[in-house]
């Protein structure tokens, strides 16, 4: 699962090359937070030190900042009032890209730090209204947070049938015969990994088929909240 989470990672990393500058000397920097997991700057800085990389203060700054914006590194302001670093998904992958760690690094790592892994997995999840919208003889409707529909006409080359009659002044057999819809379920909340379902709110496998999903207790939960709005 940890090949399919960095894939996927390293693919949105590739979309945005034009912009991603990444230098030969912001390896080590990478390579020193991910030993370190969390540190502030001065930590950093130290380890570099004993790695024997040179890097004033000024430059680990800049490049801190730099990282941050590409989104490789993320700094978080802790209750001692401190700001700590942290090495983020897209910064692992780009390490295992580069050689600078093994597989085995790369999914030690990742458990150690799964919600904020599947957290990221959960952002690059395509827009399902501009995937599904597109395709033709479809109509996508979200149903409830997580939940999506996409109604397919089943009768569609009936339906062109039909139409291609009504041009021509059939007009009663297209009014009385209306569209056949097919429905399928999804969530968007659930992806196919080695073929197998994963849930990323829970974290683990999803047993539910589409025509099942009303089954799972937290589609479930939503579906009950908005018939009740619905209802009102």
């Amino acid at each position: 699962m940890i090949n399919e989470l960095l894939n996927r990672f390293q693919k949105a990393l590739q979309k945005n090359t034009f912009e991603l500058k990444l230098k030969e000397t912001d390896l080590p920097l990478l390579e020193a937070l991910f030993r370190l997991k969390k540190a502030k700057q001065y930590s950093l800085e130290k380890e570099l030190r004993q790695r024997h990389v040179k890097m004033p203060h000024s430059t680990v700054t800049g490049k801190l900042e730099r990282l941050i914006n590409y989104g490789l590194v993320k700094a978080e302001r802790e209750k001692d009032g401190f700001t700590y670093y942290s090495l983020t998904p897209f910064g692992l992958a780009v390490l295992l890209e580069k050689g600078k760690i093994d597989f085995s690094q790369a999914l030690s790592h990742f458990e150690q730090n799964q919600k904020e892994y599947f957290e990221t997995l959960v952002a690059l999840q395509p827009n399902l209204i501009e995937r599904l919208a597109k395709q033709p003889a479809w109509f996508v409707t979200q149903l409830t947070q997580d939940l999506w529909v996409i109604y397919y006409i089943a009768n569609r080359e009936e339906l062109r049938r039909q139409t291609l009659n009504f041009l021509i002044g059939k007009r009663e057999e297209f009014v009385t015969k209306p569209a056949e819809f097919k429905l399928q379920f999804l969530c968007s909340q659930k992806i196919e990994v080695e073929g197998k379902g994963i849930c990323l709110k829970e974290r683990k496998q999803c047993v539910f088929k589409s025509n099942q999903l009303a089954d799972c207790p937290i589609i479930r939960k939503q579906i009950e909240t908005e018939i009740e709005k619905l209802e009102k």
